[in-house]
Order: C-alpha cells, then structure tokens, then sequence
C-alpha cells in the first residue's frame, strides 16, 4: 500500500511538471498503448499538441499558448469506448530569476475537457502550479513547490520536489522525489538514450451519460531516446511496458479536497467502473523551440 502511494504521488506531480513545462516551445506527443488479446485487446492511442509562445518582460519572461490533447480508448468495455475524448486549454506562465542561481515559475491552465457531445461549462477544469527551482552548483540543482487543480472530483493540492543531479558531463539523474523517473546517458551531442518513467493523469466530463467523468491514469516504464538534429529541434521516444487505469464515476461523486490521491474532509469517490489495463507502451515525442 506504501509503495502504490508513492507511485501515484510520483505520477501525479510528474505528470503536473511535464504538463505544466515553461519551455517555450512547439511540441507533439503521440502516446500508444495495448494490452493483449487474452486480457480483452484494450487499445489506448492520445495525441498531444501543445504551443507555447515568450514574452519578454523586464528580468523575466511569459508564455502563452493553447494545448490541444485527444485520447481514444476501445476494447474497454467501459462508456470511455463510445467517443473520443478530448481536451481543450490554454496555458498562461511566467518565469524569472530570484537572486543569480534562483528560478521562479509560475503557470495556469484553464481548460476544457470532455466527450464534447455537448458544450457544458460542467467540461471546464483549471490547474495551476508555483516552483521555486535553486542551483547549488553546476552539477546539483532541487526545486519545490505547490500545485492547485480544479478537477470533476474537486479540489487538489499537489506538493512537488523534484531534483536534477549531473553525476558527469555525460550522465544524469532527474526527476521526482522519492522515485527518480529518468537516468540519462549522453552518447554524443546529438544522441541520447536512458530508461525512465512517462507518466500521465486525466480527467474528462462525458456529457453524453448524464455528465459522469472518467479519470485516466497512464503510467510507462522502459528505455528512452533523444536525438537532437538541431540546437532547436528534439526527437524523443520511449518502448516499454504500461499500466492503463481507467475510472468512471457519477457526476456527484466529489469530495471537498485531495492531496494527491488522498480525500480529505468526506464527500463521495467510489467508481462504479474501475479497471486497469496491463501491456505495450510507447511514446513518440517532436519538440522545436522557439
């Protein structure tokens, strides 16, 4: 039970950073996975779109830009099966320095995210963090911070820790604590391959069954790659295997607060679907800076 908390901790926060990045930046994700015949042939295939523009503004700089995201689940046996599920956001942060080895960021996402059948502002959710990242030196840098998200469910705080340790100028170890996602080895300027964590949670408002909502946890484990062509342009991927965890729940089965996966102060949670989904993972990813 200890270590089932700790992975959706990890998974929760990880999935916040890496939603929530402040690179400015254009990027595509395709994320695919697939459990196997004899465990019902579940398919789950997401495209992720994100842009983010800088402004320039006085020692710091914002980013603005929309994120386009659409996931399609089949062989579930769940309402998730019935239409695509897509989400619809628009991304707001700034970042500036406190100090010479001080990072602040901050971001806000209000978004939409459903089935789309109908247009309802019961589809809109918000999220939001706040990291204060320090350098020590060239080679060890930790940051902490809080998230805030208005999920279907309600109210979530999400502490985050994470540290970034260049063991040498061609290893690295990055990611959240207590569970570090990814160890990096660079091969050459252009070229590098590790293993490492892809790890992302939803959540989507499906209008057309009486405004339940679905959550969608994806976790990946398995050898990644990076090749960069350009200073500018990055190619990822990443093969291995996944954990898919879908849950569906009636539109009033909320609670006051969560942290993390935790509900605090009653309310109602209990899923009346609830499955998880075992097999092949991968992930492609294209980013261009700008």
């Amino acid at each position: 039970m200890i270590i089932k908390k700790l992975l959706l901790i990890l998974l929760f926060s990880y999935a916040f950073i890496t939603a929530s990045a402040q690179d400015d930046k254009l990027s595509y994700k395709l994320d695919y996975g697939k459990t196997s015949p004899q465990n019902g042939g579940a398919k789950f295939f997401q495209n992720n779109l994100t842009l983010r523009i800088p402004i320039k503004a006085g020692n710091g700089r914002f980013t603005i830009g929309p994120e386009l995201d659409l996931l399609n689940i089949s062989s579930t046996a769940s309402l998730a099966d019935a239409s695509s599920l897509q989400t619809i956001g628009l991304g707001v942060g700034y970042q500036t320095l406190l100090g010479h080895k001080t990072i602040f960021t901050f971001h806000v996402e209000p978004m939409l995210a459903s089935d789309f059948h109908t247009l309802s502002g019961n589809a809109f959710r918000f999220k939001s963090q706040a990291i204060i990242l320090i350098n020590t030196d060239r080679k060890f840098a930790f940051g902490f911070g809080l998230g805030y998200q208005y999920q279907f469910s309600g109210s979530q705080l999400i502490p985050v820790l994470t540290t970034i340790w260049r063991i040498s100028d061609n290893v690295t170890l990055s990611g959240l604590l207590p569970i570090i996602p990814r160890l990096e080895f660079k091969l050459s300027d252009k070229l590098s391959i590790g293993g490492g964590i892809n790890g992302d949670y939803s959540s989507y408002r499906l209008t057309a069954f009486d405004n339940r909502y679905i959550q969608y946890q994806n976790w990946s484990f398995g050898v990644t790659g990076k090749y960069r062509p350009s200073k500018r342009f990055e190619i990822g991927a990443l093969i291995g295997v996944g954990t898919r965890h879908v849950s569906i729940y009636k539109s009033d089965q909320t609670v006051p607060l969560r942290i993390y996966s935790w509900n605090i102060g009653g309310g109602s949670h209990t899923p009346e679907f609830d499955q998880k989904y075992k097999g092949l993972a991968t992930n492609f990813s294209l980013a261009y800076k700008l």
